[in-house]
């Protein structure tokens, strides 16, 4: 973490974009945020979108805005990059967007121009774009589903945030900077070394970061009831039995939900959605999300897997992509997303 510290100082002013990398829950939007509020910007906004929490049909519009009247009954929408205009624009989970949408994002990033949906000319705007992933965004680009020319240009400055278990003797110092932020600084002195090791023993392989904050967060609220020491092997594993994703018996649960909810229109192929998208979510967890391998171990074509990952049309039976966006096999530039500041052409 002293080289990503020592590297955030040279970063702090910087205008070209920043890419992270790192598993879910390692703490990239906090460190967009930190680094926003300490540069030159920190007076202008730090917007963030989330790029897997927004439908595909309506990303476009959150990202770069449209006219009213853009299509019937349509309001005006502007843009987020006009909107943290002088500021900071983070980008989560960035390999989410559609191939049109990565085109437009480049002009935003290599001319400064972002065009709303239906508007004439172009806006000039004046923002810092920082961007993060959690999968293998090479391999993204080696499968046509990330322009090259893009990753190019994002990742030319690149951070990678260590797993918490891989560094395992900040947990400490990360526990105390915690506490402090929710407000149960007090909460550290009821800390014993014990505990301490103990949890520099643990895998923290549910959430990282996230997940030590919210067993902290549980257990200094046991202890501000009760007093004691801070009993955080509890709160560890209540955590683990309460998520409601870590059973079987709770994921089933959920798509039962989902399936029988008010308002739900059942049918076979509503069914056949539910499971198979919790099928396509393992499997880009198990492969980073490179097609070819969500493929081979699905036993099914990339075609499949592409249009159901993307929502497009994939390829035709001459491997062509049937869409208007041209499919681009260049290799990606600049080494690999594990570089911590490396740069690329």
């Amino acid at each position: 973490m002293q080289r990503i510290f020592a590297r955030a100082v040279q970063l702090v002013d910087g205008a070209e974009p920043l890419h992270i990398t790192g598993e879910p829950g390692t703490g990239k939007r906090y460190f967009a945020e930190a680094l926003h509020r300490q540069s030159a910007r920190a007076e202008k906004p730090f917007l963030v979108v989330d790029c897997k929490a927004i439908a595909y049909d309506q990303l476009e519009d959150e990202l770069f805005g449209r006219e009213a009247g853009a299509y019937p009954e349509a309001p005006k929408k502007d843009s987020v990059f006009v909107a943290a205009d002088g500021g900071t624009v983070y980008l989560n989970e960035v390999e989410r967007l559609p191939l049109e949408a990565q085109a437009r994002l480049l002009l935003v990033v290599e001319r400064g121009e972002v065009r709303a949906r239906n508007q004439s000319r172009p806006r000039a705007v004046d923002v810092r774009i920082i961007t993060s992933n959690s999968v293998d965004l090479a391999g993204r680009v080696n499968d046509g589903m990330f322009h090259a020319d893009l990753y190019a240009r994002l990742c030319k400055t690149r951070l990678h945030f260590p797993a918490l278990r891989e560094r395992r003797r900040d947990i400490e110092l990360l526990t105390r900077a915690i506490l402090v932020d929710i407000g149960y600084a007090k909460a550290f002195d009821a800390l014993d070394r014990d505990t301490v090791g103990w949890m520099k023993r643990q895998e923290w392989r549910e959430g990282n970061i996230a997940q030590l904050r919210h067993v902290l967060a549980h257990a200094a609220g046991r202890w501000m009831a009760e007093g004691g020491r801070l009993d955080v092997e509890t709160s560890f594993f209540v955590h683990r039995e309460t998520d409601p994703l870590r059973s079987e018996a709770s994921r089933r649960e959920i798509a039962l939900r989902v399936l029988t909810r008010d308002g739900s229109e059942w049918s076979w192929e509503s069914a056949k959605r539910v499971a198979a998208s919790l099928l396509y979510e393992a499997l880009e967890r198990k492969t980073g999300g490179v097609v070819l391998r969500m493929a081979k171990l699905a036993g099914t074509s990339r075609h499949h897997v592409y249009k159901h990952h993307t929502g497009e049309r994939g390829r035709n039976d001459d491997g062509k992509r049937e869409t208007k966006s041209t499919k681009l096999r260049a290799s990606p530039r600049g080494g690999t997303d594990g570089d911590v500041g490396s740069t690329g052409r």
